[in-house]
């Protein structure tokens, strides 16, 4: 994610809601443009958040801050939904990311919440906003429903433009000693620094798809003598294997299956390089 700048409490003014709803007798506001005292045992629910705009990868994760308050007199006793969407196309309607259930809200009380949305990886590119509602359905009866909205905050969706892609090869392997050079390599153009990933050897011994009756061998990181590994583009370490465990298997033909970041930790460029087949033949 490329960090923005943090926004400050978007509160939502009652012109965003139905315009009509502030005509006439029915209106929350008085002529004189204050707010009108609550009616007696209402409850109003008002929303509040702040969120890190800028720009962001499909996939990532933007921190918010959600407050609600309960302006009201009266006690919220049934549950209602705090709800997260993102709009990226004027086209079509705000697609939904997240709830979060409240099950009550004392009056004149308030809960804050720390939180992240994720961006959907299938999220068009460009400009976005996202929206925080409070009771979006109307489930909760309110003295005044035009404050259940935050004005939408305003984000970028932009592709990755340096990323890894890890992938496995074979160097050599020892019949006799059933041991293997293997390298990881990156080949994409984003650096891997600071941050350790899994890679695993299994012994596949009827072909090579990799399944549940495949025997894992061997376990292994980027972590190494207390520090990590950076790899940059067109980088590789390399590690000799000892399959121990595969002294009690008969002399034959078998494939190992290779399998780059098992974990899925690191965002790539291309995931699906991240297993490679070798074949190979033991002998006694």
């Amino acid at each position: 994610m490329i960090m923005g700048v943090i926004s400050i409490f978007g509160v939502c003014t009652f012109s965003c809601g139905n315009s009509s709803q502030l005509l006439g007798d029915s209106s929350p506001i008085n002529y004189d443009g204050s707010l009108k005292a609550a009616p007696i045992n209402f409850s109003n629910l008002r929303i509040f958040a702040t969120t890190v705009t800028g720009n962001y990868e499909r996939g990532s994760l933007v921190d918010s801050i959600i407050k609600i308050e309960n302006q009201g007199s009266s006690t919220i006793n049934d549950s209602f939904y705090i709800s997260a969407y993102l709009n990226s196309d004027s086209s079509i309607s705000s697609k939904w990311l997240k709830s979060w259930k409240v099950n009550e809200l004392n009056a004149k009380s308030f809960l804050q919440l720390s939180t992240q949305v994720t961006i959907p990886s299938n999220t068009k590119l460009g400009q976005a906003t996202i929206e925080f509602w409070v009771d979006k359905s109307n489930k909760i009866l309110e003295f005044n429903e035009a404050d259940n909205q935050v004005t939408p905050f305003n984000i970028n969706i932009v592709t990755r433009s340096q990323s890894p892609d890890l992938y496995a090869s074979v160097n050599n392997f020892n019949e006799s000693l059933r041991s293997l050079d293997l390298k990881i390599h990156n080949v994409g153009t984003g650096v891997i620094n600071s941050e350790v990933f899994l890679y695993k050897v299994y012994l596949s011994l009827n072909d090579t798809v990799l399944d549940a009756t495949d025997i894992l061998l061997y376990s292994g990181d980027n972590y190494s003598n207390g520090s990590y590994i950076s790899l940059g583009q067109n980088v590789y370490f390399q590690e000799e294997v000892s399959l121990f465990s595969f002294t009690m298997t008969a002399p034959g033909d078998y494939h190992l299956i290779i399998v780059t970041d098992s974990s899925d930790h690191i965002i790539e460029d291309n995931e699906s390089n991240n297993q490679t087949v070798f074949f190979i033949k033991t002998v006694p």
